[in-house]
């Protein structure tokens, strides 16, 4: 949480005292502050105070030197996290120096998405020195030297920041773990767009027909509620998927912009429609908790979707196993270019109901789709229970 202060951060700012005393020779020694140190100073007024994003234990101080550490998380793509980081630099940080015309700071930490915290440093013209270093270098992007004549020493394309760490085997399952919009961000420091779509239309595998063995599936479904009928609400959505080994098939799907008595009715019949399917999620927000309450009894099946992540973070959740090929969607349903097409304006898009039910289908069942999607990666290909009929071009391909 960006409100939570990592303790173990300020701790080992104390911890090697007898090495920088040894090394700096200073004239001061440092006041002891208890078991978890967020402030201490030294016998000189010096002072060492740690804080996080957002808090309110920054009030009123001020210093001559800031050090900010990885402010927003890696999965924070979509969510909150980045305009509140900003915020919180615009209106507190940027202005708790002692002197503005000596401030230094120093921001350590991995790209998130355009509009972070290193965007709006270089947008400011903060920075008097940028230091990048993707996992694999890019000439068309790497930066001129620094301020100090330091210079990206690698000259290929491709080639590794530290192969005996990250080889072009582990790089490529990074790729394929947390998809290409995260990749770029997280290990080339460099985000794409956003405009555009964090799902691109070609990512999106389309099916003829389900497996012969469907029947032996997993299935399961899930439920994303609006809380009125009208044009200018959400859809009400509903989908039902099977999953074979390592691949969801979206079996089949319903939406509309229903009144509380509709949405009962449309999803009593949808979900009695598939007895085999062992579990329907359903968020309580808008009319969740209220279907939940009415269809209980007729369909046990139905259960609260229980999760904290904003839907922006959900769906981009699943955009690896998108990407990956892992979700298949029918190539003939009338509401499959719905649901690709919301995926092409997400975030920016008016709506995201129908990708946000499906991340409340697929995320229950990560753990075992990416088990299933590690064991087919590492033997170099893919593999499932219908592997042999999957492989076929008339039974599935990208459109």
């Amino acid at each position: 949480a960006l409100n939570t202060l990592s303790l173990h951060d300020a701790l080992p700012i104390c911890f090697p005292v007898t090495i920088f005393k040894a090394i700096f020779e200073p004239d001061w020694e440092i006041g002891y502050g208890g078991n978890q140190i967020t402030m201490f100073e030294n016998t000189r007024m010096g002072m060492m105070r740690g804080t996080s994003v957002n808090s309110e234990n920054i009030t009123g101080a001020h210093g001559d030197y800031q050090v900010i550490d990885d402010p927003i998380p890696g999965h924070a793509v979509a969510g909150p996290e980045a305009d509140i980081c900003r915020e919180w630099w615009n209106g507190t940080m940027s202005t708790r120096f002692r002197s503005m015309a000596n401030r230094k700071a120093v921001l350590i930490g991995q790209r998130v998405r355009e509009g972070d915290l290193s965007d709006v440093w270089l947008e400011q013209e903060f920075v008097d020195a940028h230091l990048k270093l993707p996992v694999m270098y890019d000439p068309e992007k790497a930066l001129p030297p620094t301020p100090i004549g330091w210079v990206d020493p690698r000259t290929e394309k491709g080639e590794l920041l530290f192969p005996a760490r990250y080889n072009h085997e582990d790089v490529e399952k990074m790729k394929r773990s947390l998809g290409s919009y995260c990749f770029a961000a997280q290990y080339q420091q460099s985000p794409e767009a956003i405009e555009d779509g964090v799902i691109k239309r070609s990512d999106w595998r389309y099916y003829d027909a389900l497996p012969v063995d469907a029947a032996k599936g997993e299935w399961f479904g899930a439920v994303d509620s609006a809380v009125d009928a009208g044009e200018s609400h959400d859809y009400t959505v509903a989908m039902v998927f099977v999953r074979i080994g390592m691949y969801a098939w979206l079996v089949d799907v319903i939406s509309g912009k229903w009144s509380f008595t509709d949405q009962l009715a449309q999803l009593d019949a949808f979900c009695k429609k598939y007895p085999q399917c062992k579990q329907w999620h359903i968020e309580k927000r808008a009319n969740g908790a209220a279907i939940l309450s009415s269809l209980k009894s007729k369909i046990p099946t139905l259960i609260p979707f229980n999760s904290q992540t904003p839907k922006e973070e959900r769906i981009i959740t699943i955009t690896p196993m998108i990407e990956s090929g892992n979700i298949l969607v029918p190539r003939d349903h009338p509401l499959t270019e719905r649901v690709v097409s919301e995926s092409t304006s997400f975030p920016k898009g008016k709506h995201d109901d129908h990708l946000d039910c499906m991340s409340m289908a697929i995320i229950p069942q990560l753990p075992k789709l990416r088990q299933t999607f590690k064991l087919g990666a590492e033997g170099g290909q893919r593999t499932s229970t219908s592997a042999s009929s999957m492989q076929k071009p008339s039974r599935f391909n990208r459109r």
